[in-house]
């Protein structure tokens, strides 16, 4: 809600001496409107609906009462409904789509394969994402960040403005069912261009079968995101190895 509409309305209520009201107008998905919508505009969504010129019921801290409209016109807040975010690509089957590169490859590096072009059982697509697994380095894991431009480890500018978005979400699936994936995560790199925020989700039990995950970006600063998705996997989760498959990588 705009600063000036909520000003506006604590005024109102401080004169009113209404405690704790609150109207509110919501106007349903299928249009895209701006995310700050006039409180004019808003009030006559609202007569429409309400379709009448005379009273409404509106909740306060004792129970409800009844407003005139013309005193809702100055208390009125619209939530709008803002249009969907588009989904932004880290990976999908559509190369033209896709934002990040694999190339931070960590750890144990030697120990880590991956296969861009998989053909065979694609969710969507003709190709999807095959990782294999087998760990023997000292170090006793690997992983994968997905960056822009390839190779910056927050050492370049680069990367992209994601806000708006409130998830990342991925399909994967085992090989098997029961690999283990330690980490996902988005941003966390450091250096002179770092990301702007770090969220990460884990450990991830996977099944044998295509499911989705989503990693929740509630209260993140996603204005600069150079490191746009990484898996981190270890000999502890997997001993013998594992292969599993990932498909679009999107933020939504």
């Amino acid at each position: 809600m705009r600063d000036g509409a909520t000003h506006l309305a604590w005024y109102s209520i401080m004169k009113l001496n209404v405690s704790s009201f609150c109207f509110l107008v919501v106007v349903a998905a299928g249009a895209s409107y701006s995310p700050i919508f006039a409180v004019d505009t808003a009030v006559s969504v609202m007569e429409r609906v309400v379709k009448s010129t005379a009273a409404v019921s509106v909740p306060v801290s004792s129970g409800t009462t009844s407003l005139p409209l013309s005193v809702i016109k100055s208390t009125a807040v619209a939530v709008i409904a803002a249009p969907a975010y588009k989904p932004f690509y880290v990976y999908s089957d559509e190369k033209t789509q896709n934002h990040y590169y694999p190339s931070g490859w960590m750890g144990d590096t030697q120990d880590l394969k991956l296969s861009g072009a998989y053909q065979n059982d694609p969710r969507l697509g003709k190709t999807c994402l095959r990782i294999t697994y087998l760990a023997k380095g000292p170090k006793e894991w690997a992983g994968i960040y997905w960056q822009n431009p390839p190779n910056n480890w927050g050492t370049a500018k680069g990367g992209y403005n994601l806000r708006g978005a409130s998830f990342v979400t991925f399909w994967a699936k085992g090989q098997n069912g029961g690999e283990r994936i330690n980490e996902v995560k988005i941003g966390g790199l450091t250096g002179k261009y770092p990301d702007s925020d770090v969220a990460w989700m884990g450990p991830i039990s996977l099944q044998n079968e295509w499911t989705q995950y989503r990693l929740k970006l509630a209260k993140k600063d996603l204005s600069y995101i150079v490191g746009g998705f990484c898996f981190t996997l270890s000999r502890s989760d997997n001993p013998h190895g594992c292969t599993f498959y990932v498909t679009e990588i999107r933020y939504e």
